[in-house]
């Protein structure tokens, strides 16, 4: 029987973030608003239109405040912009952001490659990033990067990801994404996983995050759907228009050629460390 309440889930596109981040160029703004309004207009419920993170790091996202600027503030209210310090979500407020993915690694190697700090300084800081996001009065959620393997020190600690989650410096925080940074989490661990972050946090709403690198995002995700009380924050755009994590451009029938996905309850594929880029959930 599953341990999830049956109510019908959620998807959130992460074109404009996450799709585009590794693409190594800026999409100029106005393509950025036209592809938001577009997916907006169909009804996609949400969005991640963009990140704070540093332009010299992360260029495709330098104009994401512009893309911001660009938009109505009804059609804000339906977009996430990812951010990883108080710093950040001041900037991402003066422009008029109300929705903040506040994201920190859950392994400590990931988030200082990332944005050069422990875990453990990402949630010490997330109350003041909670009290600037309540001054404006916008929603912020946790993101938990690498909550399943990390591309330096391998396979992360499920207790990890349940201490941060239950952290009370993060109870701010209305949802809590749990992110499969590197594609390798199976159907079996990630339902584990999420249920335990649930049963921990039964207050808020769980969103999971996946690549689809060993084609497990697409298994995962029907057997949940629609039974999960969550939302699914899946970078289809990566299929299509980033590079992969193996150095090539990654299409629907590229991912099939890899090997099949495991039965429910097998022990994950060997980890390899992959090639990381800066921002990446």
């Amino acid at each position: 029987m599953s341990d999830f309440v049956t109510t019908a889930g959620s998807l959130r596109d992460v074109t404009l973030r996450d799709g585009l981040q590794l693409t190594g160029k800026v999409l100029p703004t106005e393509h950025k608003v036209e592809i938001a309004r577009t997916l907006l207009a169909l009804g996609v419920p949400e969005l991640e239109i963009g990140s704070m993170a540093r332009p010299d790091l992360v260029p495709p996202m330098a104009n994401s405040m512009e893309v911001v600027a660009a938009l109505t503030p009804e059609e804000l209210q339906r977009c996430w912009v990812w951010v990883a310090t108080p710093r950040q979500v001041a900037r991402a407020a003066e422009a008029g952001v109300r929705k903040f993915q506040y994201c920190l690694s859950v392994s400590d190697a990931h988030n200082k490659a990332n944005i050069g700090r422990t875990a453990e300084d990402s949630v010490a800081a997330m109350p003041e990033a909670i009290r600037l996001t309540e001054e404006v009065g916008g929603s912020i959620q946790l993101c938990l990067a690498t909550s399943f393997t990390c591309p330096f020190d391998g396979p992360v600690d499920p207790e990890r990801v349940l201490a941060i989650a239950a952290d009370p410096r993060t109870d701010g925080a209305a949802d809590i994404v749990v992110a499969d940074t590197l594609g390798q989490a199976y159907p079996a661990q990630v339902h584990a996983l999420i249920a335990a972050v649930r049963s921990g946090t039964p207050q808020r709403r769980i969103l999971f995050h996946g690549h689809d690198t060993w084609v497990w995002v697409s298994p995962t995700l029907w057997r949940h759907w629609p039974r999960a009380r969550m939302r699914w924050t899946v970078p289809w755009a990566v299929w299509v228009a980033a590079p992969s994590r193996r150095g090539r451009v990654a299409t629907p029938p590229a991912r099939t050629s890899c090997s099949p996905p495991a039965p429910a309850g097998s022990p994950p594929r060997p980890w390899r460390p992959w090639s990381i880029s800066p921002n990446g959930c």
